[in-house]
């Protein structure tokens, strides 16, 4: 792991300790990008239960088809979508390969040196201890770890165009494998790494992408899954909305 050093409670924005200009707008770009993926990792997680879901449950998601098929196909989107945001070379903050840009014009603020002044520490500190200033040989790694993506780029983008309707032929017949779930995580991931490795290096603060309480969907299938075995639907909604549930609609 680059940069090293311990973690603390990121409060840049409380720090008695001007910030110049580039350290704000870095803040700025942490933040965006943060809760971006934060978002993204919530949606690829809860898209994994569903298809997981489907192995065990099917029976009784195809009580509700529409109402689950929706919620796929709206979370398929949203993941495709919001993964294309950092391999789009024309967007600033969320592409990627801009923000690496940026990150090497200022690299000056991404030094030991520089971290211990924004927290008012010496650099002998033990926060500060064992970091590392962030250089263009690393920036390097990462670009190479993101144009290993590349392949997988292209069959996102046309997976972005398809959910846009901007279909382009030749990508269409370039990548008529498409992208599947699996090639979204790795790319994810990558972008993940990516960003986290220079977050160390800025303060010593690991990217965070826990997920929610994304659960509760899989606990309602085995409920419904339970009720379904002890006799039938009637013992979990009364008879008006088992008519509905029947026709897979949601009232």
């Amino acid at each position: 792991m680059r940069g090293g050093g311990l973690g603390w409670d990121r409060a840049m924005s409380d720090s008695p300790y001007i910030l110049t200009r580039s350290e704000v707008e870095y803040e700025r770009r942490w933040k965006l990008l943060h809760d971006d993926l934060r978002n993204l990792a919530n949606s690829i997680s809860l898209l994994n239960i569903l298809h997981e879901c489907k192995r065990t449950y099917l029976v009784e998601m195809n009580v509700s088809p529409a109402f689950y098929n929706t919620i796929e196909e709206a979370l398929w989107s949203h993941v495709v979508v919001s993964t294309w945001k950092y391999f789009d070379k024309r967007r600033d903050v969320y592409g990627l390969s801009k923000h690496l840009e940026w990150v090497s014009k200022h690299l000056e603020i991404f030094t030991v040196e520089s971290k211990a002044r924004r927290f008012g520490l010496t650099i002998d500190h033990p926060r500060i201890l064992g970091s590392s200033d962030l250089t263009l040989d690393d920036l390097a790694a990462y670009r190479r770890r993101y144009d290993s993506q590349r392949s997988s780029s292209k069959r996102i983008e046309e997976a972005r165009h398809t959910v846009y309707a901007h279909r382009n032929e030749s990508l269409l017949k370039a990548n008529s494998k498409g992208v599947s779930l699996k090639e979204i995580k790795v790319a994810f991931n990558c972008i993940f790494w990516i960003l986290d490795q220079i977050s160390v290096c800025w303060d010593g603060t690991h990217y965070f992408a826990a997920v929610g309480n994304i659960g509760d969907i899989t606990e309602t299938l085995r409920i419904v899954k339970t009720f379904r075995e002890k006799g039938g639907y009637s013992h979990a909604f009364n008879r008006k909305s088992a008519r509905y549930i029947d026709k897979g609609d949601i009232k």
